[in-house]
């Protein structure tokens, strides 16, 4: 009787699968055991699918994360933004995102979400802003926080007169500020928020077109 080896009878072999292709949901309940380490996921499903399970898919393998045909994301700003920064998840680089947070959010999370995606970030829910100037300038006039034409705003610190001239005209909510000692002007003419209210750390500013005011 001949014996061969076992690998020349074609046992032995890894025969685990190298990819999958089909449905998130099925892709969440595969049997890892028979995929490699780095077995690569191409997900079937289109529209809008939850940032967490993205995340949570990226973690099953050391493998890309394929997800051509959806075009959202959703669940808080933290599970977006950690899909959205997700090395393994290669086809979010133009995802809109919808995320569920309510209340009072700092302009910088929404900010930061804009930068990891050329899509639109809706945050229908968020109904104010906060941080310094800097920041909450940047939020209200980014073009892809497409919910922010009415949000409450409250900013840390001080800002100049063309600093809350330019928020009190991007928003209809109302702007909670103070002015910065030597401003000499403020002019919310041309504001669209509803109540502005500034404070005032200098006598005799010179102002129009608001009397939401503590000097």
């Amino acid at each position: 009787v001949l014996l061969l080896p076992l690998a020349a009878c074609g046992g032995g072999e890894d025969s685990n699968s190298e990819s999958f292709s089909g449905a998130l949901a099925d892709a969440k309940a595969l049997d890892l055991t028979k995929y490699t380490a780095d077995f690569s996921i191409t997900l079937s499903d289109e529209g809008a699918v939850s940032a967490a399970d993205l995340s949570e898919l990226a973690g099953d393998t050391t493998g890309t994360v394929t997800s051509a045909n959806v075009t959202s994301i959703t669940g808080t700003a933290a599970e977006a933004q950690a899909a959205l920064d997700h090395a393994q998840l290669v086809s979010l680089d133009a995802m809109d995102a919808t995320i569920s947070d309510s209340g009072a959010v700092a302009a910088t999370v929404l900010t930061d979400l804009a930068g990891a995606t050329t899509g639109d970030v809706t945050s229908a829910g968020v109904t104010s802003i906060t941080g310094d100037v800097d920041a909450i300038q940047a939020a209200v006039t980014d073009s892809q926080l497409v919910s922010l034409g009415s949000v409450n705003v409250v900013v840390s610190g001080t800002a100049t007169a063309i600093q809350l001239e330019a928020i009190a005209g991007a928003t209809s909510g109302s702007v909670t500020a103070t002015l910065a000692a030597g401003e000499a002007t403020l002019d919310l003419s041309s504001a669209n928020s509803t109540i502005n209210n500034i404070t005032l750390t200098d006598d005799n500013v010179a102002l129009t077109g608001s009397s939401n005011v503590d000097n």
